[in-house]
């Protein structure tokens, strides 16, 4: 997915997978942004826990996809027209997410989010589906995304 991801990038048709056209990347970039669920055509990441087996999601962070798509994109390569460049900040900065927080959030003992992790009102629509009043971590979700 990452390689996809960075196909205009790496041909030099954007300099950020944000701006990277028809890829699933950039789908997962503006469903983060907006607070949408998953389109129906991609299947969804797993938030939180990555060690469950569920053949529901695939078992990797979004916001470790989100890193490492970008981390891959800043290596220049002789062989590719482009690359992220050094300038642009880091993205989970661009995204919003204080890497801080997010690293107290998931420490052992002390994760915050329990049945879902995301912005305030993508849990508060998750809370609604699933049929409770409240969600654990709806506080650190505030801490998390600024």
């Amino acid at each position: 997915m990452a390689y996809v991801g960075l196909n205009p990038v790496r041909a030099g048709l954007t300099n950020q997978p944000e701006d990277s056209e028809f890829t699933s990347t950039k789908v997962r970039i503006e469903q983060w942004r907006e607070n949408r669920q998953s389109q129906p055509r991609l299947k969804p990441m797993k938030t939180g826990d990555v060690s469950s087996k569920s053949q529901d999601f695939i078992p990797f962070a979004l916001t470790d996809y989100f890193e490492f798509v970008d981390w891959s994109g800043r290596a220049v390569r002789e062989d590719k027209r482009g690359a992220i460049t050094s300038s642009l900040p880091p993205v989970l900065q661009r995204l919003g997410i204080d890497a801080n927080e997010w690293l107290k959030t998931l420490r052992p003992n002390g994760n915050q989010f329990i049945r879902g992790i995301g912005k305030k009102k993508t849990l508060q629509i998750y809370v609604e589906k699933i049929g409770k009043r409240w969600l654990h971590g709806l506080h650190a979700s505030k801490r998390l995304f600024m």
